[in-house]
C-alpha cells in the first residue's frame, strides 16, 4: 500500500502551457519545485513580487515563475498573473504523486452493513462501525475511527489517528490531518444541588465540502442541533470547536 513514485522531470515549456503563462528564455527540464532560498540545479521556485528579485538573483534555481519579466535575467522564467496561484497549480499537477487506490487492509475492522464506494484505500487497523458509509475514493490511513451511522463524502482523506464519533457527516473532498477528533461531547452540565449533572450531547456534527481540519483540531457535537463547519473552511492545528 506504497503511494507511486513522483514524476520525471518536466519540460518548462509545458509548466508554462499549464498555467497559461509565457516562457522567456530557454528550455529547460525541470524535477522538483522548492523556495527561492532552498533550490537547487533542476527545480522551479516563484517570485512574488519585487521585493524578492534580488533573492531570485542569488537563487540556485534553474527557473521561476514570476508576475513580470525581469531585465537583465540570465535564467528562464514563466511569466504569469498570479505566480503563487500558478506555482499551486505546477505543484499540484507535475509534482504531487497522483491517488490511485490501495483497496482494503485484510485487518480492517468492520461493523454490520458497511458501505464502501469504488476505489476506496483503507489502511490497516482502521475501525468502521455499524452503517457506516464511504464514498468513492476516499482514503484512511491506519488507525481511523469511524462510529456507527458517521458518513464520509467522496474524496475525503482522513490521515492517522482521526476519530470520527457515531452519526458525523463528512463531505466531499475533505482533508482531516492527524489527530482530529469530531463529535465527541460538547461541555454541558447543570448543576443542582452544588453538583454538576452532565447533560447529554444528542446532536452531531457537519463538516462540509471543502473542508481541511489541521492536526489536532477537535469539534464537539451540538447539544442538540448540529454543529456546521461550512463549506471550504480551513482550519489550523490545535483548535477547539
Amino acid at each position: 500500500m506504497r503511494p507511486p513514485a513522483a514524476p520525471r522531470a518536466v519540460p518548462l515549456s509545458a509548466i508554462a502551457a499549464a498555467v497559461g503563462g509565457r516562457l522567456v528564455g530557454a528550455e529547460a527540464m525541470i524535477g522538483g519545485v522548492s523556495s527561492l532560498d532552498e533550490a537547487g540545479a533542476g527545480d522551479l521556485a516563484y517570485v512574488d513580487g519585487e521585493r524578492f528579485i534580488e533573492a531570485a538573483r542569488a537563487s540556485r534555481a534553474s527557473a521561476f515563475v514570476v508576475g513580470g519579466e525581469i531585465a537583465e535575467f540570465p535564467r528562464p522564467q514563466v511569466v504569469v498573473a498570479d505566480p503563487r496561484y500558478a506555482f499551486v497549480r505546477v505543484v499540484e499537477r507535475f509534482f504531487t504523486s497522483p491517488r490511485r487506490s490501495c483497496g482494503i487492509a485484510v485487518d480492517v475492522v468492520r461493523g454490520v452493513g458497511v458501505e464502501i464506494g469504488p476505489d476506496a484505500s483503507i489502511w490497516p487497523f482502521v475501525t468502521l462501525g455499524d452503517r457506516v458509509k464511504l464514498g468513492a475514493r476516499v482514503t484512511l490511513y491506519p488507525g481511523v475511527f469511524v462510529g456507527d451511522d458517521a458518513v464520509v463524502g467522496d474524496d475525503a482523506i482522513l490521515h492517522p489517528n482521526v476519530t470520527v464519533r457515531e452519526g458525523c457527516v463528512i463531505g466531499r473532498r475533505v482533508l482531516i490531518h492527524s489527530g482530529a477528533v469530531l463529535g465527541s461531547d460538547g461541555f454541558g452540565y447543570v448543576q443542582h444541588e452544588g453538583r454538576h449533572h452532565k447533560l447529554p450531547q444528542l446532536g452531531g456534527v457537519v463538516i462540509e465540502d471543502d473542508v481541511e481540519l489541521g492536526a489536532n483540531v477537535t469539534v464537539d457535537r451540538a447539544t442538540f442541533g448540529r454543529t456546521v463547519i461550512g463549506r471550504g473552511t480551513k482550519v489550523d492545528n490545535l483548535v477547539q470547536i
